[in-house]
């Protein structure tokens, strides 16, 4: 009997010891001459139904993307990259419509070499063989560098603090902006980030963060309302992020020529990065 009230004991004090576990981030400074290979894909379905002149319509419509590339540290400032070679393997953009068009979109930029430099309060771009960039390349370079690129503002956020398992991690608009939304055109409307404990990855010890997120996204005649749950994982020691995944909702309303437009879909995405220090 005393055997098992100490097992009961020893169990409950293992319980409460796991749910208050704290864990202090550290921020490490980059070496040059480190590469990071990130592999990154969405796809979102949607059925739109329309009622024109009293006659529903149903089709399907939706996108995808999936883009690979691979980013050199040239130089550090601080404890970020200033300046990095960036290399895009794979840029796939594929649309459905119930017009029949869309198919594959690759991008101008792949297996280009392009220098990213990043100031306090701006990024500008080049070519490595000093060849003048196009619109097309410059408008992608920056939409694709807009949250912050090879490092996001969650090492600002997270370095030198410790925090409990179960903890919410305290994050304004601003960083939720650079984290979560890749369109301009889109509102974070709710989103939280809690620590919920540890895990090795690629042989680091990582934190795992749940994450949850919901956005409004204005697109013409549709007001598209996402809502998302995911998981990340982030190196303890560096702070350098190793992947995220994300699963959720949207649902849209809108009119267009007279006609209601309804619609409800899915959507996943998933980023994965690994590294060569």
């Amino acid at each position: 009997m005393r055997q098992f009230f100490l097992f009961i004991t020893l169990l409950l004090l293992g319980i409460f010891s796991a749910q208050t576990q704290e864990i202090t981030f550290t921020r490490s400074t980059p070496d040059i001459g480190m590469k990071r290979t990130t592999d990154n894909f969405f796809e979102m379905d949607m059925t739109l139904e329309v009622e024109a002149q009293g006659e529903p319509m149903s089709f399907g419509v939706g996108n995808s993307s999936h883009k690979v590339k691979t980013e050199t540290i040239n130089k550090v400032q601080g404890k970020a990259p200033s300046e990095i070679t960036a290399v895009y393997d794979t840029v796939d953009d594929m649309n459905k419509s119930p017009m029949g068009a869309g198919g594959v979109k690759p991008k101008p930029v792949i297996g280009k070499h392009y220098l990213i430099m990043r100031m306090p309060d701006t990024t500008t771009f080049a070519s490595t063989d000093g060849s003048e960039l196009t619109k097309d390349e410059l408008d992608f370079l920056s939409n694709d560098y807009q949250g912050g690129g090879f490092e996001n503002k969650m090492p600002e956020v997270l370095d030198g603090k410790t925090f409990k398992i179960g903890d919410t991690i305290p994050l304004d608009k601003t960083v939720a902006q650079s984290l979560f939304n890749r369109q301009r055109s889109g509102e974070i409307k709710d989103f939280s980030v809690t620590l919920t404990g540890t895990r090795e990855d690629k042989g680091v010890q990582c934190a795992v963060f749940i994450l949850k997120m919901a956005m409004d996204v204005d697109q013409g005649p549709l007001l598209m309302d996402f809502s998302m749950d995911g998981e990340a994982l982030v190196e303890i020691n560096t702070l350098l992020p190793h992947s995220m995944r994300m699963v959720g909702v949207v649902n849209a309303i809108g009119a267009h020529e007279g006609s209601n437009i309804n619609g409800s879909g899915t959507l996943k995405g998933t980023i994965t990065s690994t590294y060569q220090k």
